[in-house]
């Protein structure tokens, strides 16, 4: 484990595969989201509980009108897209030595993210930002802070473990992990893959651990938290295998009513069938995994508070599509997770037409 301060907070399990990050410009663009209105309003964007929010509105405050931060908080209004939009494609830039912004090459990611250049449209304005708000100074002083909050992630999560099951149930492998983490990030999580040179890599975007209340046992909280992170590494697998099927999976799911309740926190965020299955599948893989490690009675304490959740979100049959895979995976002899598509499908198929 190492920490080098070259204005870029992380941490590290290994060189050649997981990385814990709080990068300076993301978490510039963090702090600028967490000025406006909207953050105090929006229940998922910022941790507005965090002592860490409240004293970046103590130190900043006067500057909650600032044209950067209202400009900010009338895009948000208009398109939540905007925020993941601004704060995902911030991670491609650094200061220089002059306080300016600069685009760092990464060689293959912006490819699969068709928005990366959000941030850098506007690169000029938000150093500019940084420089009039004394960003910089706050976040050199705040170093120490910032890798507690990653130490603690990495002891909590344990990836390397999500790593080897994910990959032992799926084909695709992944060379390098990145984990992104803001204190200011509450449940807007987020995560693309990329080529970079001949590795495949994973980026993740997720709150930290004391997001997340203690839930009466340090097992239970640290599964509660691994739910975060797991569920956004296993789209990176699930997701390939799902585009595979993707026409049995469009006609499956294209009776949104069945599968989704539109009054749902977020579910209209996900408004094609391939992404509804996906958000099925993700979750209700991540079950099979708290089963697996973790007590019986934790493992029932962590699915009970999934099944809410998910019904929260809108995905009224997740009970029941995780029962089935359960089933189906229980019974699978020597196949893998990846290769039980067909036999899903067939089973949510089965569902649809039983209702």
């Amino acid at each position: 484990m190492r920490f080098l301060l070259a204005l870029f907070c992380f941490t590290t399990l290994n060189a050649q595969s997981i990385t814990f990050q709080n990068p300076e410009v993301y978490e510039l663009v963090n702090v600028a989201f967490a000025l406006t209105d909207f953050a105090l309003e929006d229940p998922n964007m910022t941790d507005t509980s965090a002592v860490y929010f409240k004293e970046v509105r103590a130190t900043f405050g006067q500057f909650t009108q600032h044209p950067l931060v209202q400009r900010l908080n009338r895009e948000v209004r208009q398109n939540y897209r905007f925020y993941l939009e601004t704060r995902t494609s911030s991670i491609g830039y650094v200061f220089n030595q002059s306080d300016e912004i600069d685009y760092i090459s990464q060689s293959g990611w912006e490819r699969n993210v068709n928005y990366y250049m959000t941030f850098g449209r506007g690169r000029r304005a938000w150093a500019d930002f940084a420089q009039e708000i004394g960003f910089r100074r706050f976040y050199i002083q705040h170093q120490d802070f910032y890798q507690q909050m990653l130490q603690r992630a990495e002891t909590d999560l344990n990836v390397p473990k999500m790593q080897t099951w994910l990959e032992s149930e799926f084909p695709n492998k992944y060379d390098v992990y990145e984990i992104v983490i803001s204190p200011l990030v509450y449940q807007s999580h987020l995560t693309f893959r990329y080529e970079k040179g001949d590795q495949n890599h994973c980026r993740m975007f997720i709150s930290p651990p004391s997001a997340l209340p203690f839930y009466g046992s340090s097992n239970r909280t640290k599964g509660m938290y691994s739910g975060i992170v797991f569920t956004e590494i296993d789209h990176n697998y699930i997701n390939l295998i799902s585009n595979q099927y993707a026409s049995e999976i469009r006609r499956i799911f294209r009776n949104r009513a069945y599968w989704v309740d539109e009054n749902g926190s977020d579910v209209r965020f996900y408004e094609s069938p391939l992404k509804v299955f996906n958000e099925y599948m993700t979750h209700a893989t991540y079950l099979l995994w708290v089963y697996q490690e973790f007590t019986k009675a934790d493992a029932d304490f962590i699915a009970e508070r999934r099944f809410r959740l998910m019904n929260r979100r809108g995905y009224k049959r997740f009970r029941e599509f995780y029962e089935t895979l359960d089933r189906i995976y229980q019974q699978r002899g020597n196949k893998t997770l990846a290769e039980l598509y067909p036999q899903v499908l067939r089973e949510s198929e089965n569902q649809g037409i039983r209702e």
